[in-house]
Parts: C-alpha cells; sequence; structure tokens
C-alpha cells in the first residue's frame, strides 16, 4: 500500500512538472521552478534543522503528542521574527517576493509535521497530504486557471497540507498531553540544519544557482531532468522511510543488523531502478511530446539515475546515523562534500551549462553516499 501510495505521489509530481512545462511554455515554468527553489531553500533556515529533531524527540515518547507538534511550531515561527532582516534584504535585492517567503513558512511547518507523522509510523497518511494534496491542487490551477499568480497559489497548497496535518493530528492520531512536563531537547539542532542544507545542494540550491547562467526554458529542461530522476529518489525512500520504526527496533537488538538492513533494501531499490531506467528508455520519445519539450537527452537523465544507484546503495545510513547519534559526524564529512558540490556545480555549470550542472550534481551525489555508507560501516559493524 505505501509504495502505491508513494508512487502515485511520485507520478502526481511529475505530472504537475509536465503541465507546468506544457501549459505555461519552457520560459514561464523556468521562472516558476526557480521561484519554487528559493521558497525551499529559505524553509531550510526556518525549519533550522527540525525535521530530523522532531523524528528523534517522538522517538522517545510512547503516544502522539499535540504538545511536541506545538512546540516546534512555536520554534519554527520564531525562527521566521528572526529571520526577517534576510526576508528584506532578498526582498530588496534579489527580488524574491513576499509570496516566496509564505510559500517557505508553510512549507516548513508542512514538511516539519510530515516527518512526525512517519516518526510514529503513519507513513500512508503523511505521503498523502505532503505528496498528493499541493500537486493535485497545482495541477488543477494551471490546467484551468493558467493566468493565475502561481506563487500566490504554490502558498495556498501548502497551506493547505499544514492544515490537513493539523486536522489528522486532532481527528485521526488521537494526541494525548500526558508528555508536556517533558523538555524536549534541541541539542545538536545545528548538525541538524548544516545536513539540511547540504542535502538542499541536490535540489533548491542547485536551481537557485543555474537560474543565473542557464535559460529559462535550459531550467525547465533541468526541471524535468530532476522530476524524472526524482522517482529514484521516491523509490529509495518508500522503502527506508515505510521500514523505519522496524529498522530502528532492529539495530537497537544488534548494531550489526544496520548494515543488513541497508544491503537488503539496497537489493529491492537496484531492481526498481533498473525498471524504471528501462521503461523510460522505452518511452522517452513519446514522453517527451507529452511533455512538450524536445531536445531531452535520455543518456543525461542515465547519468543521475546512475548517481541514483549510488544513493540507494547507501538508502538507510543516513537515517540511522542520525538516529543513534552519529550526526555530528556526518555533518563534518557532509560539509566537506557540500564545499566539493558547490565548487563543482560554479565550475561545470558555468563552462558547459545544462550538461555540466547535471554533471556536478550525478558527482555530488555519488560522493555523498559514498560518505555514508563508509560512515556505517565504520560505526555498525557486523557482530557488535
Amino acid at each position: 500500500m505505501t509504495f502505491f501510495i508513494r508512487g502515485v505521489g511520485a507520478l502526481l509530481a511529475l505530472t504537475f512538472t509536465a503541465l507546468a512545462v506544457r501549459v505555461l511554455g519552457g520560459d514561464i515554468a523556468g521562472e516558476f521552478f526557480s521561484q519554487i527553489a528559493w521558497a525551499i531553500l529559505i524553509s531550510t533556515f526556518i525549519s533550522m534543522g527540525s525535521n530530523g529533531l522532531i523524528m528523534r524527540e517522538s522517538s522517545k515518547l510512547r503516544k502522539v503528542s499535540f504538545y511536541l507538534v506545538f512546540v516546534f511550531i512555536l520554534r519554527a515561527l520564531k525562527n521566521t521574527f528572526l529571520l526577517s532582516p534576510l526576508f528584506i534584504f532578498l526582498y530588496l535585492y534579489f527580488d524574491v517576493g513576499i509570496y516566496i517567503f509564505l510559500s517557505s513558512i508553510f512549507y516548513s511547518l508542512s514538511q516539519m509535521i510530515y516527518f512526525y507523522y512517519i516518526s510514529i509510523g503513519k507513513v500512508n497518511l503523511s505521503y498523502v497530504f505532503f505528496m498528493w494534496v499541493p500537486n493535485i491542487y497545482l495541477s488543477v490551477i494551471i490546467v484551468f486557471f493558467n493566468k493565475s499568480n502561481f506563487m500566490f497559489q504554490y502558498f495556498f497548497s501548502y497551506t493547505l497540507v499544514f492544515c490537513f496535518f493539523c486536522l489528522g493530528i486532532v481527528y485521526f492520531l488521537k494526541p494525548s498531553n500526558d508528555d508536556e512536563k517533558y523538555k524536549f531537547s534541541f541539542e545538536n539542532s545545528r548538525s541538524y540544519f548544516i545536513q539540511d542544507i547540504i542535502g538542499q545542494v541536490f535540489n533548491s540550491i542547485f536551481l537557485v544557482i543555474a537560474s543565473n547562467f542557464l535559460t529559462s526554458l535550459e531550467l525547465s529542461k533541468l526541471a524535468l531532468y530532476q522530476k524524472l530522476s526524482s522517482v529514484l529518489n521516491i523509490i529509495i525512500s518508500i522503502i527506508s522511510l515505510s521500514t523505519f520504526k522496524q529498522s530502528v527496533d532492529s539495530i537497537k537488538e544488534n548494531k550489526g543488523h544496520a548494515i543488513d538492513v541497508c544491503n537488503k533494501n539496497a537489493k529491492l531499490l537496484i531492481i526498481f531502478m533498473v525498471l524504471y531506467s528501462v521503461f523510460l528508455y522505452l518511452f522517452w520519445d513519446k514522453l517527451m511530446d507529452i511533455f512538450s519539450i524536445y531536445n531531452m537527452n535520455y543518456y543525461l537523465f542515465l547519468v543521475l539515475m546512475i548517481s541514483y544507484l549510488f544513493v540507494g546503495y547507501a538508502n538507510s545510513s543516513t537515517l540511522i546515523l542520525n538516529t543513534f547519534g552519529k550526526e555530528n559526524i556526518l555533518r563534518d564529512f557532509s560539509l566537506i562534500n557540500f564545499i566539493i558540490s558547490i565548487i563543482s556545480i560554479f565550475i561545470f555549470g558555468c563552462y558547459l551549462g545544462l550538461e555540466g550542472f547535471i554533471f556536478s550534481l550525478a558527482m555530488s551525489l555519488i560522493i555523498q553516499s559514498l560518505i555514508q555508507r563508509k560512515l556505517l560501516h565504520k560505526f555498525f559493524k557486523k557482530g557488535t
């Protein structure tokens, strides 16, 4: 069931991207994707590591706690207030509009509760709210109201998601406030925040940088390559996140099970990735006709696909390392890769254009995955 729900979510995200390019045209769609990238990047500063923290803290509680969610919502709103000078600076000097900021706030809040749902085992419900709702809403808006202010609609879509999540806690999860006296810890929040920022190299930072070097049409193509390859990332998270609670329980009994968990998941992932890549190879031209984007090179997608094989190989490593107190070490090694990634994105993107950006993204994913897997083997040896 999880695979179906997440698979439909991936299809809806891809459909939204395809409709944006087809209905709006490459230039307008490229600008829209650039604005979304800004919103997601800013949301990382608002959450300030809350996604990993809320998963860690919720694992200490036995019941669903509305108080825990409330504490983290207040933390995000406090961060928003403290970051207001940054918002003003970006508004004045980078033409980052008000709806981008509003989108970043509600995206941050929604994503935080999304991870909370996952941590308490409500994986399917979290996918429906976080993936289905915004993509269905935005697809309908683009098809029937294509003259609309799209960043306002993007902001409104995640406002809906946040409301659904809050209603879900009240009506479906039956929260208990018995834990109100429990003092939640924000220890190592900086480590989680740095990891989140590093993760944005492969998402929003990448597009923000690319928007300064590529034309709007090239940016649309880049976003489409990312969406096609993000299906692979979704396949990875289907398996790693949906088995998170069971994996943690197993590793608590024997640390050596951590490597077994990753190996078992990696075998399934490789099978799904190869099947997906073969499917795209057979129907590539037909899909591009649907998207109304031409001169898209399948082999550029293949470069990203190969990099995601490495991501699949290390699929559960980050979750396991963070959950068992290795977030600082993971942060330090990931920071090195972050610096390498940013430099390579600028160099290859500047001189090679679209192909350079894709190559640098693939290289960053591979290096990051190898680091994660190496650390997993170091701290979770079999037999320990």
